[in-house]
Parts: structure tokens; sequence; C-alpha cells
């Protein structure tokens, strides 16, 4: 085995029926026994797969005001619980039933855009509208109503 700088000579004989392997800054030319063919690469993906969607995106605390009839029920151990059974304390989205639990979104302006998990239902929530849960009922009215474009993770 011969070893040189790597070039594009190299690269030229490596298509036509060699290979070069490259450790460090230098370049091994191996001989091929089999011949192959040369196929265009597909890019390789980085990251979670996702897609864009525009909703409208309300804001929820766990207050009377806000949940009604579940504030006094939806409680577990003195915390209270999403419809799906998870605590309902830092970042989570209540979605329509077609949403569902566990997808992750990620909201412009809320939880810094990082990745949030569906873990609650709303009776309001229908069409393309979610809730962001707030940590008190100020919040969620200085949150309002906004129309924003999510990222929505794919299953892969």
């Amino acid at each position: 085995m011969k070893h040189r700088n790597f070039n594009s000579t190299d690269l030229m004989q490596a298509v036509l029926g060699c290979c070069i392997v490259l450790v460090g800054y230098y370049a091994y030319k191996v001989n091929v026994k089999y011949e192959f063919l040369l196929a265009e690469a597909s890019p390789v993906p980085v990251g979670p797969s996702y897609h864009y969607t525009t909703a409208e995106v309300t804001a929820y605390c766990i207050c009377e005001i806000c949940c009604g009839p579940w504030a006094e029920k939806g409680y577990k151990d003195d915390v209270r619980v999403t419809a799906s059974g998870a605590p309902a304390v830092g970042f989570l989205v209540a979605a329509p039933k077609n949403v569902p639990f566990g997808t992750l979104l990620s909201i412009p302006g809320y939880a810094g855009g990082g990745w949030v998990p569906v873990e609650d239902r709303g009776g309001a929530i229908k069409g393309n509208c979610i809730d962001v849960l707030m940590k008190s009922h100020s919040d969620a009215l200085t949150w309002g109503r906004q129309v924003v474009t999510i990222k929505v993770m794919d299953d892969n």
C-alpha cells in the first residue's frame, strides 16, 4: 500500500476502479476487486423532520377561569394533571383530538421556541387552534390570541 497526499487525481482513480481510504491528511489507494456503480448521493437528514402549519395559539393556566370545572377535578396527589395524565407544569400544549398526545410542537415565543409536547385537550380547542400552558392567569392574558406558524415534528 502506497500513501501520499490526497488530490483530485486520486479521486478520479477511485472512480475508475480503486478505492481511496482517507486517514488523517493522507489517502491510501486500495485496489477494488469488484465492479460497482456510483449513484448520486441523497442528503442525509440531520435532526428531526418536521413540517410547518399556521395555527391560532391561545394561552391558559390551571385556574378556574381558564379551566372551568376541571380546575377542581383534575388533581392527583395535589398536582393538577392534564387530559393525558401528565402533570400540568412547565411547558405543554393543549390541542384538538386529531393531534395525538406526545406530538412535539415548536411555537415561536413560547418555551424559547423549543419542542413542547401535546399533553392536554380543551372543549374550546377545535380546528387549527392550540392552547399553551402559562404559569399564571396574567401571563395567559398577556399572551392573548396569536396566529403563528408553528413547527410540527413528524413521526419517523
